[in-house]
């Protein structure tokens, strides 16, 4: 699983990747860890707060000289620490395919 995270970091400008639960418990991580990871993994799940009925599966947030990326699945979701330069819509595609990689690690 953690190929699938670390994979993203080869895509310029990202800093890390968490696979979490919808409420943000980090289960893999590439880049960062201990409580900077669950740190991060909480801060991303408050990107989408409510029952996760809302049609936005995506979202970023510009935070200092970077931004935070959140993709949620049905049963996990990825953040992704970035500087400010890279592009949210291309990195959702890269995510989206780890995030399916992550997700079929646990079937």
């Amino acid at each position: 699983m953690d190929d699938q995270l670390i994979s993203l970091l080869d895509y310029e400008g990202v800093l890390t990747a968490l696979a979490t639960t919808p409420d943000g418990l980090v289960i893999a991580a590439a880049g960062l860890g201990g409580d900077d990871a669950e740190i991060l993994g909480a801060a991303g799940a408050t990107l989408f707060s409510g029952d996760g009925s809302g049609s936005e599966d995506h979202g970023m947030v510009e935070v200092g000289d970077g931004a935070v990326h959140l993709l949620r699945g049905e049963e996990f979701s990825l953040v992704v620490l970035t500087d400010s330069n890279v592009p949210h819509e291309a990195l959702v595609d890269l995510m989206q395919e780890s995030l399916e990689s992550v997700a079929g690690a646990f079937r």
